[in-house]
Protein backbone atom coordinates (compact mmCIF):
# COMPACT_ATOMS: atom_id res chain seq x y z
CA UNK A 1 0.00 0.00 0.00
CA UNK A 2 1.34 3.42 -0.62
CA UNK A 3 1.63 5.90 1.49
CA UNK A 4 -1.21 8.17 -0.98
CA UNK A 5 -3.86 5.36 -0.93
CA UNK A 6 -6.22 5.75 1.43
CA UNK A 7 -8.46 2.29 2.62
CA UNK A 8 -12.38 2.91 3.22
CA UNK A 9 -11.50 1.84 6.88
CA UNK A 10 -8.79 4.66 7.09
CA UNK A 11 -11.20 7.50 6.22
CA UNK A 12 -13.73 6.39 8.33
CA UNK A 13 -11.35 6.48 11.23
CA UNK A 14 -9.62 10.30 9.87
CA UNK A 15 -6.54 8.26 9.68
CA UNK A 16 -3.62 10.38 7.14
CA UNK A 17 -5.95 13.69 7.50
CA UNK A 18 -3.76 17.23 8.38
CA UNK A 19 -4.19 18.83 11.36
CA UNK A 20 -5.70 22.29 11.93
CA UNK A 21 -3.17 23.62 14.66
CA UNK A 22 0.21 22.45 14.54
CA UNK A 23 2.68 21.86 17.42
CA UNK A 24 6.00 24.30 16.89
CA UNK A 25 8.49 24.64 19.70
CA UNK A 26 9.41 28.24 18.65
CA UNK A 27 8.67 31.18 21.27
CA UNK A 28 6.18 33.63 19.21
CA UNK A 29 5.33 37.17 19.56
CA UNK A 30 2.36 36.39 21.42
CA UNK A 31 4.34 34.46 24.14
CA UNK A 32 6.66 37.74 24.29
CA UNK A 33 3.86 39.96 24.66
CA UNK A 34 2.62 37.69 27.34
CA UNK A 35 5.65 37.49 29.45
CA UNK A 36 6.68 41.32 28.76
CA UNK A 37 3.37 42.19 30.43
CA UNK A 38 3.97 40.25 33.56
CA UNK A 39 7.39 41.68 33.76
CA UNK A 40 6.13 45.18 33.63
CA UNK A 41 2.78 44.41 35.93
CA UNK A 42 5.26 42.65 38.59
CA UNK A 43 7.73 45.59 38.25
CA UNK A 44 4.72 47.97 38.98
CA UNK A 45 3.40 45.37 41.51
CA UNK A 46 7.13 45.75 43.30
CA UNK A 47 7.45 49.51 42.73
CA UNK A 48 3.52 50.18 44.34
CA UNK A 49 5.19 47.86 47.28
CA UNK A 50 8.11 50.32 47.73
CA UNK A 51 5.79 53.48 47.63
CA UNK A 52 3.47 52.25 50.38
CA UNK A 53 6.99 51.09 52.48
CA UNK A 54 8.13 54.65 52.04
CA UNK A 55 4.78 56.09 53.11
CA UNK A 56 4.43 54.04 56.27
CA UNK A 57 8.32 54.93 57.26
CA UNK A 58 7.10 58.67 56.79
CA UNK A 59 4.06 58.34 58.57
CA UNK A 60 6.07 56.65 61.09
CA UNK A 61 8.90 59.13 61.66
CA UNK A 62 6.10 62.07 61.60
CA UNK A 63 4.30 60.18 64.33
CA UNK A 64 7.50 59.95 66.40
CA UNK A 65 8.10 63.75 66.09
CA UNK A 66 5.01 64.66 66.90
CA UNK A 67 4.62 62.01 69.94
CA UNK A 68 8.45 64.01 71.01
CA UNK A 69 7.09 67.31 70.65
CA UNK A 70 4.02 66.50 72.67
CA UNK A 71 6.41 64.81 75.54
CA UNK A 72 8.32 68.23 75.48
CA UNK A 73 5.50 70.43 75.83
CA UNK A 74 3.91 68.05 78.67
CA UNK A 75 7.13 68.07 80.12
CA UNK A 76 7.28 72.29 79.81
CA UNK A 77 3.68 72.34 81.40
CA UNK A 78 5.14 70.14 84.26
CA UNK A 79 8.51 72.06 84.78
CA UNK A 80 6.00 75.63 84.96
CA UNK A 81 3.73 73.63 87.20
CA UNK A 82 6.26 72.44 89.71
CA UNK A 83 7.41 75.90 89.67
CA UNK A 84 4.14 77.75 90.27
CA UNK A 85 3.33 75.14 93.14
CA UNK A 86 6.46 76.33 94.95
CA UNK A 87 5.39 79.71 94.26
CA UNK A 88 2.26 78.88 96.20
CA UNK A 89 3.67 77.07 98.63
CA UNK A 90 5.76 80.16 99.27
CA UNK A 91 2.71 82.55 99.57
CA UNK A 92 1.11 79.45 101.44
CA UNK A 93 4.11 79.75 104.22
CA UNK A 94 4.00 83.60 104.27
CA UNK A 95 0.49 83.43 104.89
CA UNK A 96 0.58 81.16 107.85
CA UNK A 97 3.30 83.53 109.25
CA UNK A 98 1.14 86.80 108.67
CA UNK A 99 -1.48 84.94 110.49
CA UNK A 100 0.18 84.21 113.44
CA UNK A 101 1.51 87.31 113.39
CA UNK A 102 -1.93 88.64 113.69
CA UNK A 103 -3.20 86.01 116.11
CA UNK A 104 -0.45 87.03 118.39
CA UNK A 105 -1.61 90.98 117.92
CA UNK A 106 -5.01 90.02 118.74
CA UNK A 107 -3.96 88.01 121.82
CA UNK A 108 -2.30 91.40 122.93
CA UNK A 109 -4.97 93.34 122.19
CA UNK A 110 -7.45 90.81 124.34
CA UNK A 111 -5.06 90.59 126.85
CA UNK A 112 -4.65 94.62 126.86
CA UNK A 113 -8.64 94.53 126.75
CA UNK A 114 -9.12 92.57 129.29
CA UNK A 115 -6.41 94.25 131.64
CA UNK A 116 -8.02 97.80 131.28
CA UNK A 117 -11.34 96.17 132.56
CA UNK A 118 -9.72 94.71 135.33
CA UNK A 119 -8.20 98.32 136.55
CA UNK A 120 -10.53 100.02 138.47
CA UNK A 121 -12.25 103.45 136.94
CA UNK A 122 -11.80 106.42 138.72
Amino acid sequence: MDDGERTPQQERRGGNRRRIASYTNSVSLGTLLTIGALAINGLLFMGSLFTIYGQYTSDQTKMRADIKAANDVSDLKFIQAASSMAEVKAEVREMRTRLDEIRTSVGQIQATQQARSLQPQR
